[in-house]
């Protein structure tokens, strides 16, 4: 076997000659011509109108190669590449070898037969996407799509290429990932992995095409043999989420498929994990279950990493996983509207310990399963990608799409368009998975107890939880619901300066300016971001304040939210919020900006997702008190819990207990009535969080200074009365941010790198306008939008 890679440098041209250049392979049009300065990047102004224009083209991507005599002596010359996206012929020496319509299945065809010894050429005509749906809306029109281009659903890409209420439309094309030759005679294909495990043993089920040998090394090393497609591990190392092992990595088993000319090795996980929807005494359970254990799911959405292609990076995605991992998430859900999660994250989240919860790729809108050739090209699409996922044992779940029942629940449901969607996520995908994998599989999230029934419901399945946000229902709202398991719920935040400062400067450093409204994709969200804001804080004097600001309410509302369902663990079995990334430097629902800037959010996750820990939440001015225990062994903590008076900085009452918690448990310890103007500090096992009892802008807050000192990478800080959220602003990433102190408090931060500054900013000090009355009538004429009030009594219903 011999591999000839064709990455490098390819001529790159549009069908119209207007853009003609050499560009990077893989690669796509918009990346090349950003990148050589050929046109100003549509991620800085924002406008669809301008990229569109660019997306109307064909673009053609061609290179010659040379081709030895000992490649043609193989048996086969296989083309390869993971992804074309996404209407593309592919000519080799002017022969046509291949049409594309899927950007979720590779290019795999043997073209031997087209090859010559010496030179070669090769020619890939990527056809305009936006093109061909518009082509397809004018003659059926789909119904109208409300965060982009309508007709999306149309062709296999991800949606999000077209716009979405966080992100730009960049409908791109190009090639986007590795292109290469593989000659062979006979190669190791198709291979798929099954598994019925326990503690006492584990059943493996093998095949493949093309393998002489295969056998399996254990974590230790141990040579197992594979017999007729069949293996027995008897106490099988078993694989769990970090928490759970309490290992920085986890047991993986080597699967090893060999003939004379290669050999291949899957690595696995060996456990059992499924999703118990059975029948209790609340409706329907929602809780994915580990090797026989229970366990409440913490993390958040992700959606693709970047809008164009070529700014994403190996150490992007390294640098996500890892901080999932830092932040306690011990879940990702791969959202609908992008891409299937690639090998490498996958094989990452199998290393580290993180659960896979992965859509197809159908959000947000009614797709044409009645058409054949559609519904043949998905079905090949799924039975790849499921294939493809399952040997991970970090995939937890498929789910067959993204918020369409939800979107369309208003409609008929004996339209051709919903009968066709019912067919295919209700029966089709069902009978494809039962063959393919053993990973769970829910026809649509939220999922409810049938077809169209229950979706909201509190009693069944999982609930995208948008009465805060798009309701506009107040912060604390979530602690009235107790939802099976809240997969979507969020509130947008400003993105850091560093983030603001690539789209926007002088006058336009204005959350109403032309960039601001330019890279606000949700319909009146930068309005709806003061809305919330006000009811957490006064209006401040300056801009520069905000990112800090909006940062503090998102990490509050989500707070409020998972501590609530991690409270009722059992009767909830999950809270994953939304979202994790941005694609671009914009307001969003994110908890890291597209600079990699976490916000308060990420912070606050680490402490409320942290495995073994104390929670607070409020009720009518008593602090309800939980202890937390995720891991899998009983844990001794010791807690404190000191009422601070904010006006006169003194510790007025201290509570102290020593617990005893099970594994995996979640304990009831007290309700602590305080007062009003009381902040509580909430220590376990020495590590502490600061609960206040009120919003900030009703707070005694006093002008704080701070005594900062700064060795190597090192920051200690004090303060001089109690200080709310003090945020570390610096171009080094602190490993603690937004975090409270008491007066003589000190606390040492790392910083991530070398700093070039260092700035503290704190809610005491920022100068508010204290209108009380403008704030009062911003916020009754902000309700008052019909918009406004068509949105709260919709989501007072459901």
């Amino acid at each position: 076997m011999q591999k000839v890679s064709l990455n490098g440098v390819w001529d790159i041209e549009s069908q119209n000659k207007k853009y003609v250049l050499k560009g990077d392979v893989p690669g796509t049009d918009f990346g090349n011509l950003v990148k050589q300065g050929i046109i100003v990047s549509p991620l800085i102004s924002g406008i669809e109108e301008e990229a569109l224009k660019i997306a109307e083209n064909d673009f053609s991507f061609s290179r010659f190669f040379e081709i030895t005599k000992e490649i043609l002596s193989f048996n086969h010359v296989a083309l390869r590449c993971e992804c074309i996206d996404t209407l593309a012929n592919v000519y080799v020496n002017d022969n046509l070898v291949a049409s594309l319509n899927n950007a979720y299945i590779p290019l795999n065809v043997d073209i031997k037969a087209q090859l010559r010894e010496g030179n070669n050429n090769i020619k890939i005509e990527c056809h305009s996407a936006y093109n061909y749906i518009r082509e397809k809306q004018e003659k059926n029109k789909l119904p109208t799509n409300f965060n982009g281009v309508n007709g999306i659903p149309y062709v296999r890409k991800p949606g999000c290429h077209f716009g979405w209420d966080w992100g730009p439309c960049v409908p791109y094309c190009g090639i986007l990932d590795e292109i290469y030759l593989k000659a062979f005679n006979e190669e190791i294909k198709d291979i798929a992995i099954k598994q019925e495990t326990n503690k006492e043993l584990s059943k493996l089920y093998v095949s493949c095409l093309g393998a002489k040998d295969i056998f399996i090394l254990t974590p230790t090393n141990e040579k197992i043999p594979v017999k007729d497609g069949y293996a027995e591990i008897k106490n099988p190392v078993l694989w769990y989420t970090k928490e759970m092992s309490n290992k920085e990595t986890q047991p993986l088993y080597k699967v090893v498929f060999e003939n004379e000319e290669e050999e291949v090795i899957k690595e696995i996980g060996l456990r059992s994990l499924y999703l118990d929807q059975s029948k209790d005494e609340y409706g329907t359970n929602f809780c994915f279950v580990l090797n026989g254990e229970k366990m409440f799911a913490k993390g958040a959405n992700l959606i693709p990493f970047a809008a164009i292609y070529e700014d994403i990076t190996k150490e992007m995605v390294d640098y996500y996983i890892n901080l999932a991992l830092e932040s306690n998430f011990n879940i990702i859900r791969v959202w609908g509207g992008g891409s299937y999660i690639d090998e490498y994250f996958l094989s990452q989240c199998d290393k580290l310990g993180i659960l896979v919860w992965q859509d197809f790729c159908f959000a947000c809108q009614l797709y044409p399963f009645y058409d054949k050739d559609f519904k043949e090209n998905v079905i090949k699409e799924i039975t790849y990608n499921v294939i493809r996922e399952s040997n991970h044992p970090c995939l937890a779940l498929f789910c067959g799409n993204n918020e369409i029942e939800t979107m369309y629940a208003w409609m008929n449901s004996n339209t051709k368009l919903l009968k066709a969607y019912k067919e295919f996520f209700y029966d089709v995908c069902p009978d494809i998975l039962k063959d393919i994998t053993n990973v769970s599989y829910i026809p649509t999230s939220p999922v409810g107890s049938d077809f169209m029934k229950d979706i909201s419901s509190d009693n069944h399945g999982d609930t995208h939880m948008w009465n805060v946000w798009h309701g506009l229902k107040k912060l604390d709202y979530y602690g009235k619901r107790y939802s099976r398991f809240l997969s979507e719920f969020g509130l947008e935040s400003l993105p850091s300066m560093k983030a603001i400062n690539t789209f926007a400067s002088g006058d336009e450093l204005d959350i109403n300016s032309k960039s601001f409204n330019a890279h606000q994709k949700c319909g009146g969200g930068n309005k709806k971001m003061l809305f919330y804001l006000t009811e957490f804080f006064d209006f401040p004097k300056y801009f520069e304040t905000l990112p800090y600001l909006t940062g503090i309410v998102q990490a509050e509302c989500i707070k409020n939210a998972a501590v609530h369902f991690r409270q009722n663990k059992g009767r909830c079995n999950g809270a994953i919020y939304w979202q994790y990334n941005d694609v671009w430097n914009c307001p969003s629902w994110s908890s890291v900006d597209f600079e990699g800037v976490p916000k308060a959010l990420q912070y606050k996750a680490k402490e409320f997702f942290k495995p073994i820990t104390l929670t607070c939440s409020k009720e009518k001015g008593r602090a309800v008190i939980f202890a937390h225990n995720d891991t899998l062994s009983p844990q001794e903590i010791d807690l404190k819990i000191q009422e601070y008076d904010i006006k006169t900085d003194e510790i007025v009452s201290t509570f102290e207990q020593h617990l005893s918690l099970d594994k995996n448990s979640s304990e009831y310890v007290m309700a602590l009535k305080t007062n009003k103007d009381y902040a509580l500090k909430i220590t376990c096992n020495g590590e502490s969080i600061y609960e206040i009892m009120d919003r900030p802008y009703k707070l005694p807050l006093k002008k704080v200074n701070f005594n900062t000192y700064l060795y190597g990478n090192k920051l200690t800080i004090s303060a001089d009365t109690f200080a709310y959220d003090v945020c570390i602003d610096s171009d080094a990433i602190p490993k603690d941010n937004y975090f409270s102190l008491l007066k003589g408090e000190s606390k040492t931060i790392e910083l991530s790198k070398e700093h070039t500054y260092v700035n503290i900013i704190c809610a005491n000090n920022i100068e508010y306008k204290k209108n009380r009355v403008g704030k009062a009538l911003f916020r009754f004429f902000y309700r008052l939008k019909p918009i406004n009030v068509a949105r709260y009594v919709f989501y007072s219903l459901n």
